[in-house]
């Protein structure tokens, strides 16, 4: 409101099960991607080392700034991969991120929680997360078998081979092809 209000027009909205329709009275037609996400919120504390961590997003969020999720690292040091280091601001679902600290610590990370990724990976290492809540790397969906087993490893001062995923945790993943993997959540099945 304020300032946008001559910006923005009305709009009338409804939700037939899975589409939603969005009436704009006097505009063009015009595509718009909409993402709405709706839930119960819930919190998860991830704790950190000094020095580098990987990290994830375990949630949906409003907000999903180094500088909001994650305000006590070091500003500048965000990096996802893609097939080489790239300095990132933002953290999407998904990707995972190396980030460093001055100090250990805890955050504690809320929103609006993750049940099912699909993720595409390149043919060698990806750095991913999970979702939001802990899952088994036994229970990855992979249907075409890209993943090299036993290549899943986790970072804590030093490379761990993971068993588990852990919210707002990052991971290293090896696969041997390009293709894509689902994460569920074991408990909603």
């Amino acid at each position: 409101h304020g300032e946008m209000d001559d910006f923005l027009p009305t709009l009338n909205y409804s939700i037939q099960d899975s589409i939603i329709w969005i009436d704009i009275p006097n505009w063009e037609l015009q595509y718009i991607n909409v993402e709405i996400y709706f839930g119960n919120t819930t919190t998860v504390e991830v704790e950190h080392n000094a020095d580098w961590n990987l990290v994830g997003l375990p949630y949906y969020v409003g907000d999903g700034s180094v500088t909001n999720l994650f305000p006590e690292s070091i500003d500048g040091t965000l990096f996802s991969f893609d097939g080489a280091y790239v300095i990132s601001d933002t953290l999407v679902p998904g990707t995972g991120y190396w980030l460093r600290f001055e100090s250990e610590g805890t955050t504690i990370l809320n929103g609006i929680p993750i049940i099912w990724l699909t993720l595409g990976l390149d043919e060698g290492w990806n750095l991913i997360t999970g979702i939001s809540t802990p899952i088994d790397v036994s229970s990855i969906l992979d249907s075409t078998e890209i993943i090299i087993p036993g290549t899943i490893y986790g970072y804590d001062g030093s490379y761990v081979q993971a068993e588990v995923l852990e919210p707002g945790k990052g991971y290293w993943l090896r696969a041997a092809t390009e293709g894509a993997i689902v994460i569920p959540n074991t408990l909603n099945r």
